[in-house]
């Protein structure tokens, strides 16, 4: 095993979750091809975890297109801006959010989250992948490593995701 796989790297967590959600799909997307229509220009650090994290979905539908999924966004990237700090946004979450977001669990569709996820996870990216009591109501999993998209962590929700992504559709590439 490549070493770097072992080596977390929280910058990476959308296309980790793109990748464990096809996975569930039975499709597998290579992680190198992801990374590059991201348009990530290099998976490495940059000076401080929010910069990294920030507009790391720029890209996200158009890529994920030419890997064979449909991806619409809950709401656009730029609406994201400044919700944690919005106090009502806990209330908008549950009115509007949950239900898509329910409605997709029992659809078998995936849902990629950012942010809302407990501490050192909370600027990760995430695939929610059941529904709860705890938290703000769902679980899923933060990837960082090769070795967690394996073997899937069990995270839990513990505020409202800034931003949302539906994966409606995965279909094999040939």
């Amino acid at each position: 095993m490549n070493p770097r796989d072992e080596t977390p790297r929280p910058q990476e967590s959308l296309s980790f979750a793109v990748r464990a959600i096809a996975r569930a799909a039975g499709v597998e997307i290579d992680h190198a091809k992801l990374i590059s229509a991201l348009g990530w220009e290099t998976a490495g650090p940059s000076p401080t975890a929010t910069l990294n994290m920030l507009d790391r979905d720029a890209r996200l539908i158009e890529a994920c297109k030419l890997v064979g999924m449909q991806i619409r966004e809950v709401h656009p990237p730029a609406a994201a801006r400044g919700l944690e700090s919005a106090a009502e946004f806990g209330q908008h979450f549950d009115a509007s959010y949950r239900p898509l977001i329910l409605r997709a669990l029992e659809n078998d569709q995936g849902v990629l989250a950012w942010r809302g996820w407990p501490s050192e996870r909370e600027l990760s990216w995430g695939w929610i992948r059941t529904a709860c009591d705890e938290g703000v109501g769902f679980r899923g999993a933060t990837i960082w490593s090769e070795r967690e998209l394996n073997s899937l962590r069990d995270d839990l929700l513990v505020r409202p995701a800034v931003q949302l992504y539906i994966v409606e559709r995965i279909s094999r590439r040939p």
